[in-house]
């Protein structure tokens, strides 16, 4: 477990020098601001040890959920949502690679728009001279 909370502390840290926010994974939903959420999977046969997920401003995500439950995939909102979501997670996964990280998209069905993190550069980031 100390293995897995060093990566996801090594992978915050790379997104935000990159200037991206940080989300607290623990915060309340209804404090939490917008930013990559950074979350540890506990369970010993998980997909992959750190999960990465773009929380978007709470009045797109609540716009979002509203329509998804209604089943209104076709609402504006919904493309929308989705189009921002696959952005920032590319995005993330072109910073975390470039910075020496093993990333791929989800695996597991229960979290599909997620980054799974397998694995850190050995050391400072491959860019750094830290």
């Amino acid at each position: 477990m100390a293995q897995r909370e060093s990566l996801a502390g090594r992978v915050r840290d790379e997104l935000a020098l990159a200037g991206l926010p940080i989300v607290a994974a623990d915060m309340s939903p209804h404090l939490r601001q917008s930013g990559a959420e950074v979350r540890v999977d506990k369970l010993a046969d998980c997909h992959a040890p750190v999960r990465v997920e773009w929380r978007t401003d709470r009045t797109l995500q609540e716009m979002f959920q509203r329509v998804a439950m209604a089943e209104q995939v076709d609402a504006p909102v919904f493309r929308h949502y989705q189009m921002v979501v696959e952005t920032m997670l590319q995005t993330m996964t072109e910073i975390l690679t470039a910075a020496g990280f093993t990333v791929r998209g989800s695996t597991n069905d229960f979290a599909p728009l997620t980054l799974e993190i397998l694995d850190g550069p050995r050391g400072a980031s491959s860019w750094s001279s830290r």
